[in-house]
């Protein structure tokens, strides 16, 4: 657990608010991979992200009625689909079900409300930290090999 309350008790990186801890990226303990389907899984970190982006040929598209992204290796042409399902900021559901929004396990530095994601539409890929850690992105767990 990252907060309690009203205070930050991991994960922190403003001494005005707790104990700076410089911890940047995810303890196995609260990774929701790692915790809920086992120790040989993790959400996958900004670098693993920013490889799927380079070392793939990824294209928006439809899988039946969903849409999503299609990732093709450009070494073995594995692929994997990875639905476009938005997400929940505050209290609202988000970008319906035109991108796609995932967690990655790295926080930003400096900045402990703010964990990086990657962000896809039908016409964008980012990787940033976009995202405030009590958002509701979707985790797309990685095997360790």
């Amino acid at each position: 657990m990252w907060y309690s309350g009203d205070s930050i008790i991991k994960y922190c990186n403003d001494t005005r608010k707790c104990v700076f801890d410089n911890k940047l990226i995810l303890e196995p303990a609260d990774d929701a991979a790692t915790v809920n389907i086992g120790s040989n899984w993790h959400i996958p970190t900004k670098e693993q992200m920013e490889e799927l982006k380079k070392e793939c040929n990824w294209v928006y598209t439809q899988r039946g009625a969903t849409n999503g992204v299609l990732f093709t290796s450009k070494v073995n042409e594995n692929s994997i689909f990875i639905p476009a399902s938005g997400y929940y900021g505050d209290y609202n559901k988000m970008e319906g079900e035109t991108h796609v929004v995932c967690w990655a396990s790295n926080m930003k530095r400096y900045y402990d409300y703010q964990a990086y994601a990657f962000y896809i539409g039908p016409n964008n890929f980012d990787i940033h930290a976009l995202g405030f850690k009590h958002f509701g992105f979707t985790i797309r767990p990685v095997f360790n090999e």
